[in-house]
């Protein structure tokens, strides 16, 4: 017992880690993005690729490199950090470039008129502007972290690695046999992120979006919000403080301007050329062995990859479908109840069933994925629609319907629109762009489950549905990195398509011209 409240420390240590770890990189990135449309243009694409790439993308990246080059165990723990970062800082960094795109233009005729600093600038105006979008996406990038911590945990310390942790001690359990060791870790873990969502997350949650969840707000009122604005505050001072020395000292050398930002651009220049190098070699390295892949390797990959599409496509359909009829369920409870107390009911629900990692799913129901033909897919069905639906769920039940305002509610009322013309004409439209933007989560989402949906190996029994995401697992567990590469490329390519060609160039051009005020 007390093994596992060790590794459930290790665990929720490293989560916290990853969580600053991936609101710095959110803040830097976005607020680069939306002030910068150089670097929009690079960035904002590659983001969109880099957020729908499986954990087992980036394994390479943690166990090539950061395992290897940091001495020891450090070198473990941050390998395992950078994969659960890989699970949380997408939405964020979304989340904060659309926050300041979003500023007021006046802002930017301030900056010039008082001459604020780059640091100045960051920590007084833009970081404040995306503070309550951290806090709102805060909750899915939590349960998008959770979602993967077992398989983070596993897959380094599948390396020989040894790393303590709640997941990859339940793993255990189960495979040694002990069941009742692997059902009391389900528990420990569960009950204590479901205690995260309840005395951190939900009450930063209702700060930030207004919406009222369950919540018992002391712990986040008395301690972290104030251990989180001291630091923050104390980092900003240092920031600012520094540059103005700085400042004050190219002042006093009289160096032109112009010599210091083309310097300052020098010094970039020269680091974008070190990782370009680098990358380079990568390529050159890895070339010559893609060089020896087969016409017939890369026909397996086209029809895996579309084998996983259209799955995930299915399983988003459906995830949207589910959370847009809970949302309409919420709304009813709030309207007619008076009260939110059914929308809380639901959202906390939801917070249980998200706090489950997705690789627990195929012991959970290992009876039913062993019992005929058909229980492995309703398996990956489920664990697929585990790490899809919560996208979905978290943006259209939170932020969706937070957009539907007291006015539309009297107007449907007044008019008596009700049933289903209320839900196609009002209810629907109200909350199309928290639709469009869950389900672009839930894309990327699903994506990433397929590692976990479509291959598990339980004890002696492998089970292997076929797909992309199997064969990434394959490729993986047999350290072969030129298919692995491979398949990411193809991947990556597949991603960036649909990207371009469905979500940018109809979704939202649609969702934007239907909101475009003319």
């Amino acid at each position: 017992m007390m093994d596992l409240i060790i590794a459930l420390i290790y665990s929720m240590g490293r989560m916290f880690l990853a969580y600053i770890v991936s609101v710095i990189t959110a803040l830097v990135l976005g607020v680069s993005m939306a002030r910068n449309r150089y670097l929009e243009a690079v960035l904002l694409p590659i983001l969109d690729i880099l957020q729908s790439v499986p954990i087992l993308g980036f394994l390479p990246v943690a166990l090539l490199y950061i395992a290897r080059l940091l001495p020891g165990m450090l070198g473990v723990e941050v390998a395992v950090v950078f994969l659960l970062t890989t699970g949380m800082v997408w939405n964020i960094i979304f989340g904060v470039y659309s926050s300041v795109k979003s500023l007021d233009p006046s802002i930017d005729d301030l900056v010039k008129t008082y001459r604020l600093g780059l640091a100045t600038r960051f920590f007084t105006i833009y970081s404040q502007a995306g503070i309550k979008s951290i806090g709102a996406n805060s909750l899915i990038s939590w349960a998008g972290g959770w979602f993967f911590i077992t398989s983070a945990e596993v897959m380094v310390g599948g390396e020989g690695k040894g790393v303590i942790g709640i997941g990859s001690e339940i793993i255990k359990s189960f495979t040694m046999g002990d069941y009742a060791r692997f059902v009391i870790g389900l528990l420990i873990l569960v009950i204590s992120i479901v205690a995260t969502y309840i005395f951190i997350w939900n009450p930063m949650v209702s700060e930030s979006t207004g919406i009222r969840l369950v919540d018992v707000g002391i712990l986040y009122d008395e301690v972290f919000k104030p251990l989180a604005r001291i630091t923050w505050d104390g980092l900003a001072e240092a920031c600012i403080w520094f540059e103005s020395k700085l400042v004050t000292l190219v002042r006093s050398l009289a160096i032109p301007g112009r010599i210091v930002r083309g310097s300052a651009y020098g010094i970039l220049a020269v680091l974008v050329a070190l990782a370009m190098v680098n990358i380079s070699r990568a390529v050159i390295s890895y070339g010559g062995y893609l060089i020896r892949v087969s016409t017939t390797d890369v026909l397996v990959l086209i029809s895996n990859t579309t084998i996983t599409l259209a799955r995930v496509a299915t399983v988003v359909l459906i995830s949207v479908v589910i959370t847009v009829i809970l949302a309409y369920a919420s709304y009813l409870a709030i309207v007619y109840g008076e009260k939110s107390l059914g929308h809380q009911v639901i959202v906390l629900l939801g917070e249980i069933l998200a706090s489950i990692p997705a690789i627990l799913w195929w012991p959970i129901l290992s009876y039913i994925a062993f019992k005929g033909s058909m229980g492995q897919y309703i398996v990956a069905f489920i664990v697929f629609l585990q790490g899809t639906i919560w996208y979905s769920y978290f943006n259209i039940l939170i932020f969706g319907l937070s957009s539907i305002g007291k006015e539309l509610t009297e107007l449907s009322r007044v008019y008596r629109i009700k049933g289903s013309l209320f839900l196609r004409t009002l209810f629907i439209p109200a909350m199309l762009p928290s639709v469009a933007s869950g389900a672009l989560s839930a894309w990327g989402g699903c994506w990433n489950s397929s590692i976990v949906a479509e291959y598990m190996a339980l004890g002696t029994s492998i089970i292997n549905l076929g797909g992309i995401g199997s064969l990434l697992d394959i490729y993986a567990a047999e350290n072969d990195y030129t298919h692995l590469t491979l398949a990411l490329i193809m991947f990556s390519i597949v991603i960036a398509i649909i990207n371009i060609v469905f979500w940018r160039g109809v979704v939202f051009k649609k969702v934007s011209r239907r909101f475009t005020v003319a």
